[in-house]
């Protein structure tokens, strides 16, 4: 007999309850996505109600404090302003960024581009929420070094981080891998 190749499976129950890899795969980034945004959510919160009176400085270590700030803009606080509106645009932006990697997430095979974009999806959802809630997002972790400070950022934040540095090493690799 011949036909088209069969997807692999991973037996749950029985045949008739059996999953794709790839079916596994999406299920998998897509929970990965929630629980991105209930940790960068729960920890908004707990931020908000600690810190919410004086002070609005936690020093954890020398080089680490949990700081209370609110960012109207994008990244590092470009385009931090307070038009009316900012925080609804940037949240619907953020809005069509999730659709469009929802989409994404269907074509892809490769598994760390999966994760990489269920913690992108699950970020830009945290912010786009903090935008709408509280007109800017939420930020508190402050690293330092002496008197030297990165930019205030967030659970959401690093999520999206770390995601577009392996969206763009898998860019770079398989593009340079193409050429060989």
């Amino acid at each position: 007999m011949t036909g088209a190749p069969r997807r692999p499976t991973l037996e749950l129950w029985s045949n008739q309850n059996s999953l794709t890899l790839i079916e596994e795969w999406h299920i998998f980034s897509l929970s990965l996505a929630m629980i991105i945004l209930l940790t960068d959510q729960i920890s908004k919160e707990w931020v908000l109600t600690q810190l919410t009176a004086s002070p609005q400085i936690l020093k954890v270590t020398p080089f680490f404090n949990v700081v209370l700030t609110g960012n109207r803009g994008i990244s590092f606080g470009i385009f931090n302003n307070d038009t009316p509106y900012t925080a609804h645009i940037f949240a619907a932006l953020s809005g069509i960024v999730v659709v469009g990697l929802l989409v994404w997430l269907q074509y892809v095979c490769i598994v760390r581009v999966r994760l990489a974009l269920g913690a992108i999806i699950g970020g830009a959802i945290g912010n786009a929420l903090d935008r709408l809630r509280h007109d800017s997002v939420v930020d508190f972790l402050d690293f330092h070094l002496g008197g030297l400070h990165w930019p205030a950022f967030n659970v959401a934040d690093l999520a999206i981080t770390i995601g577009a540095v392996v969206l763009t090493r898998d860019a770079f690799c398989h593009h340079s891998s193409e050429g060989r």
